[in-house]
């Protein structure tokens, strides 16, 4: 606290008498919350408050900074019962490790709460010692009097709570690093890995970090752990010793104590608590996927500590080629086709995995390629924290994906149907096997599905089952048959005995396809038919057509119009898809060269956005297609 205008009185007290009534002080408790200036950089301490008084003043945004200085006025020290401070079996607010964003939990569960106050549940609670954890309050203290920490001797074995199932606590390794700790989980004190014996460290002080910042200490101590709840008393009109102020309101002369850490102490101190190392990679289920086929992504995040990560986010930025199809719900479509997750708290060697599922697009931008890439990159970033080693928060997946050009559609009948099965009334087997055939004299990829027809009963569309993709060099064919499909995808047995639909085969290049069918009845063959599957062409096929009639303008009579030759130009447009697929983004660009002299002047009227034509249309059949202003040209 300061004394601004110099009149030997601390403005605090100056600022109360003037604002509250001091026969309130019997019951009531004063706070001034205050902004420090962060623009010159932070000056004032993070609050202050009375041990066991009435007054406390805050110079931070953050919850913990006033519940901190209430904490003193309820005759709470920064060790609980004595100043000794960052003591890691203090699971504390008071404790000033956990500041300022409280006691880290390992995950956001109902009790979590909004420490940092961005609107955002953290995975923290701002609690005094025991914290709270499912199913009631832990015990404490943790290591007492006549059980105290003893910093020369150690144990690696022993566990700071086995009850405590939730919450974690921080200390100083030997190399003056923050590291977190499970209460239930054995401590690695001297960060040299768990040891069966004892080790010597000083765990509660580390350089440069705000309040905890004293040397390390010529004789280690026993550090107390101290019941918090136990130990609150509420002064009634009693003004207590002052905690952190220079004096209080009747003059009572404090003990000495430094100032609380500031804001931006408090950031950097949590930025000492936060270092770890995550680590990401992201792997694809097909490195070739047919367009529009479904693709899955895993991606695991690996925490490699030496804390727990409390805030992970991941963000996939997708190829433009798909479309997520099925996400978790911890994640989200966002901006631009990126998908965001939100991993809650991953801790020290433990890993968290997100799948996705995409689909590709049908319609590729392929131009004569056979294949288009499709590349997928994830980040991963612990809040707004540093990671130690960025260069593995970054994987990238990529595969290729098959440009969809022809289709083949085969029917298929598979087995032995019975009365169940409509419209096939001859009892018998059935059998079908289709052959393809490369007469190109290039590699062909080639994806095969089956479309079922039966089961279902009729009118009800069937399952649609993808087979996989294979490759036929020159002059090599393949079958597929009813042994293959039966294994391959029904587990050996069709169900109902019978199966009918089509097999589908689509490829980047035109393939030839036949199939063969067979009936038989009583063990013999009593049909055979061979046929030839019809290629479709799933491209559109675009036609352009112009027309021109040339109209003299008599507006000037036959003699100037003879010597200045003034005439008009109609020119037709036409633009017709013969494919069997519609035609998406169609540009029209008409450019009219003219040549015939000085004060000549052409106009074009054409649609200003791309438009689409259906397959078997022209421009001119399109009815009720809005098109924009025109643009014309001089």
């Amino acid at each position: 606290m300061v004394d601004i205008d110099g009149n030997g009185l601390t403005d605090f007290y100056e600022v109360k008498a003037k604002n509250f009534d001091l026969i309130r002080t019997r019951i009531f408790r004063y706070s001034i919350q205050a902004k420090d200036r962060t623009d010159v950089g932070n000056t004032y301490p993070g609050g202050q408050g009375e041990l066991g008084g009435d007054d406390t003043v805050g110079y931070s945004r953050l919850p913990i900074v006033l519940m901190h200085e209430v904490g003193h006025n309820l005759s709470l020290d920064h060790g609980g019962n004595e100043g000794l401070n960052c003591k890691p079996n203090h699971v504390s607010i008071m404790n000033y490790a956990l500041v300022p964003f409280g006691i880290a939990r390992r995950s956001t569960d109902s009790q979590a709460q909004d420490t940092n106050n961005d609107g955002v549940i953290d995975a923290r609670i701002l609690d005094f010692s025991p914290p709270r954890f499912p199913g009631g309050r832990g015990f404490a203290p943790l290591y007492g009097p006549g059980d105290g920490l003893d910093e020369m001797a150690l144990s690696e074995t022993r566990v700071l709570d086995p009850s405590d199932t939730a919450n974690s606590t921080r200390f100083f390794d030997q190399n003056g690093d923050g590291r977190d700790l499970n209460l239930d989980e054995q401590p690695d004190w001297n960060g040299g890995g768990n040891a069966p014996g004892t080790v010597q460290a000083d765990v509660n002080s580390a350089p440069d970090f705000a309040g905890c910042d004293s040397p390390p200490e010529a004789d280690l101590s026993t550090l107390l752990g101290h019941d918090d709840w136990s130990a609150i008393t509420l002064p009634i009109s009693i003004n207590g010793i002052v905690q952190d102020l220079p004096e209080n309101d009747n003059g009572v002369t404090p003990v000495p104590q430094e100032d609380d850490p500031n804001e931006s102490d408090m950031f950097e101190n949590e930025a000492k608590f936060s270092t770890l190392d995550l680590s990401v990679t992201k792997t694809v289920d097909a490195e070739l996927v047919m367009a529009g086929q479904p693709l899955t992504y895993e991606i695991t995040v690996t925490n490699q500590g030496p804390n727990s990560a409390l805030e992970v986010f991941i963000e996939d930025e997708l190829d433009e080629n798909v479309t997520p199809v099925d996400l978790p719900g911890n994640c989200s479509v966002v901006e631009d086709g990126r998908v965001s997750c939100d991993l809650d708290v991953i801790a020290e060697g433990e890993s968290s995995t997100v799948t996705l599922q995409v689909m590709v697009s049908p319609r590729l931008p392929c131009g004569q390629a056979d294949t288009v890439p499709l590349v997928n990159t994830v980040t991963v970033r612990n809040g707004e924290w540093s990671d130690v080693n960025p260069a593995d928060n970054t994987a990238t997946a990529e595969s290729e994906a098959l440009c969809l050009r022809y289709e083949y559609a085969a029917k298929f009948l598979c087995g032995t149907p019975d009365g169940r099965v409509p419209l096939l009334t001859a009892p018998g087997d059935y059998a079908t096997i289709v052959n393809v055939h490369n007469f190109q004299s290039r590699d062909v990829p080639f994806f095969k599905k089956l479309a079922l027809a039966f089961p279902p009963r009729a009118q009800e569309a069937g399952e649609i089952h993808p087979i996989g993709i294979d490759e036929l060099a020159y002059d090599e064919a393949l079958k597929a048959d009813c042994d293959d499909l039966r294994d391959r995808l029904f587990d050996g047995a069709f169900p109902n005995g019978f199966i009918e639909g089509y097999l589908v085969v689509q490829s980047p290049r035109r393939l030839d396809v036949d199939v063969v069918y067979t009936a038989a009845a009583e063990g013999e063959v009593k049909t055979i038919d061979v046929e030839r599957v019809p290629e479709r062409d799933l491209r559109a096929d675009l036609a352009i057509t112009k027309t021109s009639v040339v109209y003299p303008i008599p507006l000037l009579g036959p003699d100037v119009l003879s010597q200045f030759g003034l005439y008009a130009v109609l020119y037709t447009v036409e633009i017709h898809n013969g494919g069997s697929v519609h035609a998406e983004d169609v540009e029209v660009a008409d450019h009219v060269a003219l040549n015939t002299g000085p004060g000549t002047v052409g106009v074009v009227v054409v649609p200003d956005v791309p438009f689409e034509i259906p397959e078997g249309s022209a421009l001119g059949d399109i009815v009720n297609t809005p098109f924009p202003r025109p643009r014309t040209s001089p």
